[in-house]
């Protein structure tokens, strides 16, 4: 039986108790839990249920593959017919494809990719004039969820591989429309450079340079002493178990340097940027996070996982298959609750921990640092 208990906000926040369980938090636990219901999977990206179907659709050698979620067609679409084809679907339709076929336009630098700028530009349109939304799906997830979740559940449809193209249209439209747990993305306004995520990238490599110099140092400081003694007051006044040590230097990483032994903080148009800034670009707190780096792996991919077993295991909920751990996609309605709000509080713990450390390197004297 699960029991039920109400936190404060500094409870929730900083996991000062990890006694709490579904569904009656307070209101930020709310949001992270969703709906209880399974059935229900409208989110602030889309509202699958508003729609007349969902279509996913995925692109590969002989075209592009179609799939309709409410009758369970599939569709070949081949090179030179999609606008014809795109142009037929019924007003009301939610269409939902990978961001790095519908979202990357072809250069010379990437032929692979199916369509230039100005062909992106006239489907967004002829889609849009003709009353269908468009909403991408963040590639990297299209296996271990979109395709996971829909074999566990749709297995006479859908393969855990990447058999073919029309496996991943069917992962897709079927995981948007009766699950809908991965936030999707708008049809970008324009393909030029982004000057948040140019500057996010460049954090993200000197990071880089950081974390490979001091991880096979054991993190001790040896390379980059001022970085690592600024993850030693983060590691000391954060409130999360989640930060341990490891996790403090990353978090230092993505806050400063050392440029010739001198420590610097970076900052952007003179300022350190605020932590919602730094969550999505710097940190890659986002599902569609392409060259998140080291740091983003050190925070979700090694320290996540097992910091949820335990977490979900001190609430009553177990997300292991005897040793080992249940893949996400493979989670029930109550574990993917569970693993939501896990996930709130770890992002609550890495902005505060962002903040700390940001006041405590003006403290320490770090200089302004525009990378």
């Amino acid at each position: 039986m699960v029991a039920f208990v109400l936190l404060t906000r500094r409870q929730f926040v900083f996991g000062e108790t990890m006694e709490f369980n579904l569904p009656l938090f307070q209101e930020e636990m709310v949001s992270a839990v969703a709906c209880i219901d399974e059935a229900c999977t409208d989110r602030s990206w889309c509202c699958p249920s508003l729609h007349a179907d969902v279509i996913g659709i995925d692109f590969g050698k002989q075209g592009m593959c179609a799939y309709f979620s409410s009758t369970g067609k599939h569709v070949a679409v081949p090179f030179g017919g999609e606008m014809t084809w795109l142009s037929s679907i019924q007003r009301g339709c939610l269409v939902v494809c990978e961001w790095a076929h519908l979202a990357v336009p072809q250069t010379d630098r990437s032929l692979a990719q199916f369509f230039t700028a100005q062909q992106l530009t006239a489907i967004y349109c002829l889609l849009e004039q003709n009353g269908v939304t468009l909403r991408l799906f963040p590639h990297y997830h299209s296996g271990p969820r979109a395709r996971a979740w829909a074999a566990n559940r749709f297995p006479l449809i859908v393969t855990t591989d990447k058999s073919d193209d029309k496996n991943d249209a069917a992962a897709i439209a079927l995981y948007v429309k009766h699950c809908n747990g991965v936030s999707l993305a708008k049809p970008p306004r324009n393909f030029g450079r982004c000057p948040r995520r140019d500057y996010g990238l460049r954090v993200i490599d000197s990071a880089n340079v950081v974390l490979n110099a001091e991880r096979v140092r054991g993190y001790e400081g040896r390379k980059f002493p001022l970085v690592v003694a600024l993850a030693r007051k983060i590691r000391k006044k954060s409130y999360s178990s989640f930060i341990d040590h490891d996790r403090a230097v990353t978090v230092a990483a993505l806050i400063a340097t050392e440029v010739d032994g001198k420590p610097k903080l970076f900052c952007r148009n003179g300022r350190p940027p605020g932590a919602r800034f730094w969550m999505r670009y710097v940190a890659r707190f986002t599902p569609f996070h392409h060259r998140g780096g080291i740091a983003r792996s050190n925070l979700l991919k090694h320290r996540f996982p097992p910091f949820l077993v335990r977490h979900a295991a001190r609430n009553g909920v177990s997300v292991k298959s005897g040793s080992k751990r249940i893949p996400f996609g493979s989670f029930d309605h109550l574990q993917d609750g569970v693993r939501r709000a896990t996930f709130k509080v770890v992002r609550c713990a890495v902005i505060e921990a962002y903040r700390i450390g940001v006041d405590e390197a003006i403290k320490m004297g770090f200089e302004p640092y525009e990378i």
